[in-house]
């Protein structure tokens, strides 16, 4: 069977770009839920690995290799298990085939280890973007963050890095730096995360 898979951020965008890209012989599989999510955390990337490790699917298709995630760490990672269960990844925007006659392409894992590193690159270009607008409304007095002086109780950072909550959780087995490489988010904030569920 061969499964498109497509991804939107949030509930409210619209998926139709993705899916109207969607062959006759192509079973459709949809998260709505942020790139920074690892796949196999994700509702339908779960369910997705099941069907992959029964035997139910020959290849993946993806719009974009962004839609697997924003995370080179977790991109490669899920490409990795598709290739170890056989399954064809095809990338639509680049037109190119993690297998050809059955065996693994090297040239597209040099192109996939580019196309991840650039969609990290862009999630941090998001970040960097944000961390510069906060500046500058701080600066012109309209930024509403946290009021000085008040107190974030334990209960709200973990709710704040709930995504990174699950894998930190779930990934017991990874060191400090692999888990906020896969996590997105610093080394301190993991500790933090950590004590806080120890």
């Amino acid at each position: 069977m061969k499964v498109r898979y497509t991804r939107v951020s949030t509930e409210g965008q619209n998926d139709i770009i993705h899916t109207s890209e969607k062959k006759d012989d192509e079973k459709l599989i949809s998260d709505k839920c942020s790139g920074l999510i690892p796949f196999a955390e994700r509702p339908q990337g779960s369910k997705l690995i099941g069907m992959i490790e029964i035997g139910e699917v020959s290849e993946v298709v993806v719009a974009r290799i962004d839609r697997l995630g924003r995370n080179a760490y977790d991109i490669q990672a899920t490409a990795k298990f598709f290739a170890e269960n056989n399954v064809n990844l095809r990338v639509d925007d680049i037109g190119m085939c993690s297998l050809v006659e059955g065996k693994q392409n090297l040239i597209f894992k040099t192109v996939l280890d580019l196309l991840c590193n650039i969609a990290q690159m862009e999630k941090n270009a998001i970040f960097e973007k944000t961390k510069k607008g906060i500046e500058i409304a701080k600066l012109n007095g309209s930024y509403k963050g946290r009021v000085k002086g008040s107190f974030e109780s334990k209960d709200e950072f973990l709710t704040k890095y709930k995504n990174a909550v699950k894998v930190i959780q779930s990934r017991t087995d990874l060191p400090l730096r692999d888990l906020a490489k896969l996590t997105d988010v610093s080394p301190n904030t993991v500790r933090k995360i950590k004590a806080y569920l120890n």
